[in-house]
């Protein structure tokens, strides 16, 4: 993903939200979501945060764990005020 497919707001930007979940982890794989090319799709607008995570498989046995993690630090970040995350 590019800095291009996104709109970046004042206070909010993509990078940081990647840089916030890069802290997030898969448990299985033991590497981040960003570094394992899972996070696609991502738009920033208005303090709204919207992106589909892309698991290794639709049945991923940590699929809730990876994708309450995303949200909490994502949510972290100042001038969020909407997480909308699509597990995938």
């Amino acid at each position: 993903m590019s800095d291009d497919d996104v709109k970046p707001q004042a206070g909010l930007t993509p990078a940081a939200v990647i840089e916030a979940l890069k802290g997030v982890a898969d448990p299985e794989l033991r590497k981040d979501v960003v570094a394992l090319h899972m996070v696609k799709g991502m738009t920033v607008e208005h303090g709204r945060v919207a992106f589909t995570l892309e698991l290794a498989t639709p049945a991923h046995p940590a699929r809730d764990h990876i994708r309450a993690a995303a949200e909490q630090a994502v949510g972290a970040l100042p001038g969020v005020a909407v997480v909308d995350i699509t597990v995938g």
